[in-house]
């Protein structure tokens, strides 16, 4: 699959997504907004239905309440309770209950009863004699207990009732109570003449024993339901209190609430009623509404998908070219290349021409006038490449491309030639400055059916390390196996600091009678090979260690082991440091600690070498001062090796001079060698410095410099670095 078809499909995958995502976030809240308004519509017809329950309880309350208190301001009323003179009460009494029923015939109970509770006379029934009741309501033995007027609903034998029970006093004092009850289903009636009202009432489990003489239809929980209705039979086994539900019922949608509760006096609910709603109408317009903006929607996503599609296919071109053609010239770029590498299954051509200090031209005619030259070149590669059936692409800032498959024609020494003519035989003008540049170009080529950018740049490469015009790719130039050394190279650095496998060898320095009188400390690397331990010399892996920055960490290393052996040794012991040692803030600081913990520094040369690397000599003198207050001695090494700032070293006051084994090797036949070692040995004894001479390696060599009037001596002939010291 090609790459712009991936995008345009991952594209429009993420964008269907979303706008699918975002579809059905719409229909999500379409539907909870179309039910949350059917339900807001239902609280607000629950919150009026609990009100006008409440408001018809309240206005009931009020107005018998007012008849009994007129009724028990008839003092021929209370003087018959009082004397418990029951004929006489009832006769006082039964025209304003036949009254109340008059008034309402749902008014059930009207009871005068004794201080203890029990039933003194029940004017609705007052052939009835007993109560074995009266103990286990809760509103007649709170108002004995109390004293004073308590509402609410309550059970009875037979059902609940909203009772009104009114204590009853003769000359201050508490002589009963006259209980008032009146049906709950009154107040359903009056709310029926408002609102349509299907009902059923469910009484609370404890009130079982209370009602005696009722029949329930199903227990559930701590509630019971009575009612004989299939249809609330069905919803009392899935609802629960303060809750609603929406179910369905022969054919029809209902919506069941429980928020009209019965009380009793102390604000306990001790029933309910299930009320029905008939919502198929409402739901039915909902449901309808839904289909219709759902249907809307998935039209709208399927118009914006195709918008989706045709906008990507567009954008893909633009960014297509943009992706695979280079801005400046207008000629593919380097991501046209690679593909077309990658799709190459035959044997190919391919040259890498590059504008030779292409940088140089920017800094002189400004970076508008190399873009000009950059554009006149890829005129010419274009012209090229038409010419030899190639196809051209420039590639990084002044690199370009020409590539053809071998098909066409293979490519050999004599096309690079002809290729490097055509170019440098071009003239390039700048025009608003009215000058002709002159170009320089190198070319790197590479042929076969494994090309690679990276084999055409080791041809490149290997043709500016060469001083040539062009060279084409051949094995013998493959650098891909130095850079697997390099790899390992650092593997094996990192592995001996991790291991402490960067130590210390001593190689002894002696004098004129081959005394060893100190030791230089020479890094070296222990490598396993094959279970065998190797010491490896610095000249593996000590320029690397700079390019990877592991040099510091080596360095540090071996200062550290090196001033572990001096706790065990009288003998001096020289210690080697690059510039970026002194150079590097740390890493100065580290030195400078370690020699001031050190308890004797005296035995410590420090060994630098002064050349051109030196960036800032002051802080190179500062480093060396330091050093010299603490007791340690300067040496400079390798004298004569090459680049030497004579008043520098001189003004760093050093202790030795260590004369190059460059100088020492051949001296006993190099005349050259023997007249610069006498000049740098007169000079060092003029400043009073000591000499020492390195790489000495035989009794000639030895007995030579010694004649000279060298100090000291260092070289394989006294003795190669080992490990420990003697």
């Amino acid at each position: 699959m090609q790459i712009e078809n991936k995008i345009k499909y991952r594209t429009l995958a993420v964008f269907i997504s979303i706008v699918l995502s975002f579809g059905a976030f719409v229909l999500y809240k379409i539907n909870y907004c179309l039910d949350d308004k059917l339900n807001e519509s239902l609280d607000y017809k629950n919150s009026l239905e609990t009100k006008l329950f409440n408001k018809i309880v309240s206005q009931h309350s009020k107005k018998y309440a007012k008849w009994i208190d007129i009724l028990l301001k008839d003092d021929a009323v209370t003087e018959a309770f009082s004397l418990r003179q029951r004929d006489l009460l009832y006769e006082k009494t039964i025209d304003t209950f036949k009254e109340f029923q008059k008034d309402n015939s749902f008014v059930k109970i009207f009871t005068f009863r004794l201080p203890d509770g029990s039933a003194f006379l029940r004017v609705h029934k007052p052939k009835m004699f007993g109560d074995a009741l009266n103990k286990k309501r809760k509103i007649i033995t709170d108002t004995n207990i109390e004293k004073k007027r308590n509402y609410g609903f309550e059970v009875g034998k037979l059902k609940m009732t909203y009772r009104i029970v009114t204590p009853i006093f003769k000359d201050g004092n508490y002589i009963g109570s006259v209980e008032f009850g009146i049906e709950p289903e009154v107040f359903m009636k009056v709310m029926s003449a408002v609102v349509n009202l299907n009902y059923a009432l469910v009484v609370r489990k404890g009130m079982q024993d209370v009602m005696l003489k009722q029949k329930v239809a199903i227990i559930k929980d701590d509630y019971l339901l009575f009612s004989e209705d299939e249809f609330f039979k069905k919803v009392f086994k899935i609802i629960s209190v303060k809750d609603r539900i929406f179910i369905n019922f022969k054919d029809k949608k209902f919506a069941v609430d429980t928020n009209l509760f019965l009380k009793d006096h102390k604000g306990n609910i001790q029933a309910f009623f299930l009320t029905s709603d008939d919502i198929t109408d409402k739901v039915a317009s909902s449901n309808s509404l839904k289909q219709t903006l759902t249907l809307l929607i998935l039209f709208t996503i399927i118009i914006t998908i195709l918008i989706l599609n045709y906008s990507i296919n567009y954008y893909i071109k633009s960014i297509k070219k943009m992706f695979y053609t280079d801005e400046l010239t207008q000629l593919a770029n380097r991501n046209a290349l690679i593909d077309k590498i990658k799709n190459t299954t035959s044997t190919s051509n391919m040259l890498l021409i590059d504008i030779n200090s292409f940088k140089t031209i920017n800094e002189l005619y400004g970076v508008s006038s190399g873009n000009n030259i950059l554009m006149q070149m890829g005129e010419i590669i274009k012209k090229i490449a038409l010419y030899h059936n190639m196809q051209a692409y420039r590639i990084s800032s002044d690199e370009f491309i020409l590539f053809s498959y071998t098909s066409e024609k293979i490519l050999d020494v004599n096309m690079l030639q002809d290729i490097y003519i055509a170019i440098k035989e071009q003239s390039f003008s700048l025009s608003d400055l009215d000058v002709l540049v002159d170009i320089d170009i190198t070319i790197g080529g590479v042929s076969g059916e494994t090309i690679s950018l990276e084999k055409v740049d080791m041809a490149l490469k290997s043709a500016r390390n060469e001083h040539l015009e062009y060279v084409l790719y051949s094995e013998k130039i493959n650098t891909k196996k130095d850079t697997t050394k390099v790899v390992q190279v650092r593997k094996d650095i990192k592995y001996a600091l991790e291991n402490n496998n960067i130590v210390p060898y001593f190689q002894p320095i002696v004098d004129k009678e081959g005394n060893i009188i100190k030791y230089e400390a020479l890094m070296r690397m222990i490598k396993l090979d094959s279970g065998k331990q190797e010491v490896i010399s610095p000249f593996y892996f000590l320029d690397f260690s700079f390019k990877f920055n592991l040099y510091i960490k080596l360095s540090k290393a071996m200062i550290m082991q090196s001033f572990e052996v001096l706790k065990k040794t009288d003998k001096c012991i020289s210690i080697n440091l690059a510039p970026s040692d002194i150079l590097d803030n740390t890493m100065s600081k580290y030195i400078l600690n370690k020699l001031k913990a050190c308890s004797k520094p005296q035995q410590i040369v420090v060994e630098i070498t002064e050349n051109e690397d030196i960036k800032d000599f002051e802080i190179v003198k500062k480093f060396i001062f330091e050093v010299k207050e603490i007791g340690a001695k300067l040496a400079i090494d390798d004298f004569g090796s090459g680049y030497a700032n004579y008043s520098n070293i001189f003004e760093l006051k050093p202790d030795y001079i260590k004369i190059d084994g460059s100088l020492i090797k051949d001296i006993t036949t190099n005349k050259e060698s023997q007249i610069f070692v006498k000049n740098i040995i007169s000079l060092s004894k003029e400043l009073g410095v000591k000499t020492i001479a390195e790489f000495v390696h035989s009794k000639e060599v030895f007995e030579l410099v010694k004649s000279y009037g060298v100090d000291e001596f260092q070289g394989y002939y006294f003795g190669a670095p080992t490990a420990e010291i003697d």
